[in-house]
């Protein structure tokens, strides 16, 4: 979200009932917004740093449980997310992979088991991976038993210490179907006034551009696996689904309004289109983001 005098959004921005399709370009957080990374073995972050007016979201992406994620690979991760002591964990979909359920040892649940304790602030989506049957049902059915709440083109309203964010998890979907679908299900959530924040979860990043908001939102998604192809690890920002013109990893905004997206890289992989072209050039990701909002814009909420 952009800055403002009045918080962390501003208001200057074009009404989005008449648009079926923005401009989507990469952008950067503003002072009101900082991303900081942790890694398996040691953290970066500061825990004192996560003050009354921030919240703390973690997200999961892309955890393709199988070679490239093992049980205690994602048992390793979701301790450390523990640690950090989010007040939201988002998981955007995309799971499993095939060599991970057909073994039926509960990898998921198992992996996911230290996420237990602070369920209440977990919520996720499926991606276009957890549409395979297999998958489908042993996903939903340890998300149920880990107590994470699976938003299918629904939406809550969360209480967070900084005041009430509105979630919206939209259920992943075709590209074809997504330019229609994705507005007619947003369609149907109204954010209250008190609503500190407007987060949206969603798989595809290609979706973002579909995305009308009258209030000014962030969307979290993966599925791009940061590019899977690129220059990243040299330092040179290019990636195969950057020249496909497709978000690929960081933040991006829809030109002419305040809605933002952030693009994860995921922390797993899987091959592409069953090839055995794997993750190059694009390491994976374990980062917090911290939300700074101004103490006056809370007041007001």
């Amino acid at each position: 979200p952009t800055g403002s005098d009045d918080g962390i959004i501003s208001e200057e921005m074009d009404p989005l009932e008449e648009i079926t399709y923005v401009k989507v370009k990469r952008t950067k957080p503003t002072s009101k917004t900082s991303i900081k990374k942790f890694h398996k073995n040691k953290s970066e972050i500061d825990l004192s740093e996560h003050k009354g007016n921030s919240l703390r979201i973690i997200q999961l992406t892309d955890l393709h449980i199988g070679p490239m994620m093992s049980k205690k690979r994602l048992l390793t991760i979701c301790k450390r997310c523990v640690e950090l002591k989010p007040d939201l964990v988002l998981l955007t979909g995309d799971f499993y992979c095939i060599e991970g359920y057909a073994t039926h040892q509960k990898s998921l649940y198992n992996g996911l088991s230290p996420l237990k304790e602070i369920n209440e602030k977990c919520f996720a989506i499926l991606g276009n991976h957890d549409k395979e049957k297999m998958a489908n049902k042993l996903t939903k059915q340890e998300l149920q038993e880990l107590g994470i709440k699976l938003l299918i083109d629904e939406d809550l309203i969360y209480q967070t210490h900084c005041g009430p964010v509105h979630i919206i998890g939209i259920d992943y979907r075709v590209p074809y179907k997504a330019k229609e679908d994705i507005p007619r299900v947003l369609s149907k959530f109204n954010t209250p006034d008190n609503c500190i924040l407007k987060l949206i979860l969603l798989h595809d990043p290609g979706g973002f551009k579909h995305i009308k908001s009258d209030i000014p939102s962030l969307t979290f998604s993966g599925h791009t696996h940061g590019g899977q192809l690129g220059l990243y690890t040299l330092r040179i920002p290019i990636s195969i689904v950057q020249v496909a013109n497709m978000p690929d990893q960081g933040f991006f905004q829809q030109e002419n309004t305040s809605n933002m997206l952030y693009v994860h890289r995921g922390q797993g992989c899987r091959s592409l289109y069953g090839t055995s072209i794997l993750r190059m050039g694009i390491p994976s990701e374990d980062s917090a983001l911290d939300i700074v909002f101004d103490q006056n814009y809370i007041k007001k909420k």
